[in-house]
């Protein structure tokens, strides 16, 4: 017998032989689970990769979104310009009939009516531009 024998001391081998299984035990509980937590992240990854079909479909929903927003974007303008045009009708029109004939009233409002005239071409140009 050696001098390091367990016999030799008394001392039983039992207890470290349950202490290896049961940390072998563990192990492979614990590799499987690594394991079973990989394979399932390699299949929702593979999930979530778009085919191009996929790909292309979100690129045209992008798209879309982008010119409906544009859309209405310029209706808002346009609407917006149209409702200065008719307001700068109605002052017209409002300057018009307060005029009680009067050579100086008309004209005024001739010259009003011109220079409303020349301030909405020159905010047209800045819009087309």
């Amino acid at each position: 017998m050696e001098k390091n024998d367990p016999k030799l001391w008394g001392i039983s081998r039992e207890p470290d032989i349950k202490r290896r299984r049961m940390n072998k035990n563990f192990l492979i509980r614990t590799i499987n689970s690594v394991n079973v937590h990989n394979r399932r992240l390699r299949e929702t990854s593979i999930q979530s990769i778009p085919t191009p079909s996929q790909f292309q479909s979100s690129i045209d929903d992008q798209t879309e979104k982008v010119a409906t927003c544009a859309f209405r974007q310029e209706q808002a303008v346009c609407t917006n310009e149209k409702r200065k045009i008719e307001n700068i009708e109605e002052d017209i029109s409002n300057l018009e009939q307060d005029d009680n004939g009067d050579d100086s009233k008309l004209s005024s409002s001739s010259s009003l009516k011109k220079r409303y005239k020349m301030k909405e071409m020159s905010r047209r140009r800045k819009v087309e531009r």
